[in-house]
């Protein structure tokens, strides 16, 4: 199946990448080719399982600030005013990508920051709604997809609302896009929407 795509399975060149970006979206859009993806999501890990270097409890070392372990913990955080391990806002949660898997539409829990790193693999497509465009947004999605909306206009709940944002952007909503390496943090900002795919194999963690 591999050896079907237009691009080398191991080239992350921008043209690589940029064909990789058309046919996922030729695929969500005219269904062709049925691809099936799996994508470990949101994976519980405890504090010695995250991949983040630890000499205590949510001790920073030589990452400093930027330890996903002890992020929430610093006296600038108000999740620091929390007694309890609460896994993704607290304790990062982590992620195995595969080629085209997904992560929806969404905006943080409580309108939180999120901080995200990839370790190791492929690089992540991100795409970002500014927190100010975040009504036109919803307004928008609701006019593309009313019926949808209409069965349930919680969707944005379920973590399933998938749309391209060259429809979004056509819509006169803001649309930014980036490309996470191995070894680069992505940070979203309250209220910001984003989603994203991923272009293979990789291991990544976030955290609020």
């Amino acid at each position: 199946m591999g050896a079907a795509w237009p691009w080398a399975w191991n080239d992350t060149s921008p043209e690589s990448l940029q064909a990789m970006e058309n046919e996922y979206w030729k695929i969500v859009t005219q269904h062709k080719p049925r691809v099936t993806v799996e994508y470990g999501a949101d994976l519980q890990a405890t504090p010695d399982q995250t991949c983040w270097p630890m000499t205590g409890e949510y001790v920073d070392t030589d990452l400093g600030a930027w330890n996903l372990m002890s992020i929430a913990q610093r006296h600038e955080s108000l999740l620091s005013l929390s007694d309890r391990e609460i896994y993704g806002m607290m304790v990062p949660w982590m992620y195995a990508g595969m080629l085209f898997s997904t992560f929806a539409w969404h905006n943080e829990d409580h309108y939180c920051y999120s901080i995200n790193y990839c370790h190791a693999g492929f690089p992540k497509q991100w795409y970002f709604i500014p927190g100010l465009a975040g009504p036109q947004f919803e307004e928008t999605m609701k006019k593309l997809i009313p019926d949808v909306f209409e069965k349930e206009p919680d969707l944005f709940f379920h973590l399933t609302a998938v749309m391209s944002p060259a429809t979004i952007a056509r819509c006169g909503v803001p649309v930014y896009r980036l490309h996470q390496h191995p070894g680069e943090f992505v940070i979203t900002f309250p209220e910001s929407y984003h989603s994203g795919f991923n272009h293979g194999f990789n291991f990544a963690s976030a955290v609020n």
